[in-house]
């Protein structure tokens, strides 16, 4: 038991390994005017992973509230039982209107597979 305890004693005396990280910004110009129900934004690298953000301007279930996603790019491709686990935020920021239209929402870890 002791060696136990000095194990973990030592195991909390060294730092936390750094986790990749990335950000990534879509500008979609003419966003009130868009006629399309679904967009795909080009692939980005975050975290040493391809990603994609999925916008359905008018709602993907509720019409009339824009919805977004987080998919892992190319998951059609990828190999049969993969998985990862992202901690993200999305924020979508309305330029052309007051601050307050603005919204930003995180996810602390989700599964992708």
């Amino acid at each position: 038991k002791r060696d136990y305890q000095l194990f973990l004693n030592q195991l909390s005396r060294e730092p936390l390994p750094s986790l990749p990280s990335g950000e990534y910004t879509w500008h979609i110009p003419g966003f009130s005017k868009i006629e399309e129900t679904k967009l795909y934004s080009p692939t980005f690298q975050a975290g040493a992973f391809n990603w994609t953000l999925l916008l359905y301007p008018k709602g993907a279930n509720q019409q009339g509230q824009l919805s977004l996603y987080l998919s892992a790019a190319g998951s059609a491709t990828l190999p049969e039982g993969w998985a990862r686990h992202a901690s993200f935020t999305l924020t979508v920021k309305n330029h052309l209107e007051v601050a307050t239209r603005s919204v930003m929402k995180r996810a602390n870890l989700d599964r992708f597979d």
